[in-house]
């Protein structure tokens, strides 16, 4: 899985759909990626350019994750360090 965070802060927000598919375009050259999920941020208010402009097909809206939501997040999708919620407030 891919993440993607804060396409709204992108600095070239007229690049966004250049941007989606140049990942879209490494994973279909590289084999071993090919089923590699990838999901893009942004904060709904910011602008972001319409989703079917830049060919986003689908799209949901969630709301803030809770500290157990993202040590369970975590759990589920880094299996080597097993991070909690209170790991990653501490980093610096």
């Amino acid at each position: 899985m891919l993440i993607c965070d804060g396409l709204d802060e992108y600095p070239e927000p007229d690049n966004i759909e250049k941007l989606k598919n140049q990942l879209v375009n490494v994973k279909s050259e590289i084999p071993s990626i090919a089923k590699l999920k990838i999901i893009f941020t942004t904060r709904p208010e910011a602008g972001f350019p319409d989703h079917d402009k830049i060919g986003i097909k689908n799209y949901v809206r969630l709301p803030s994750f809770s500290p157990d939501q993202i040590t369970s997040f975590f759990k589920k999708y880094d299996r080597e360090n097993q991070l909690t919620f209170e790991d990653i407030k501490n980093i610096n």
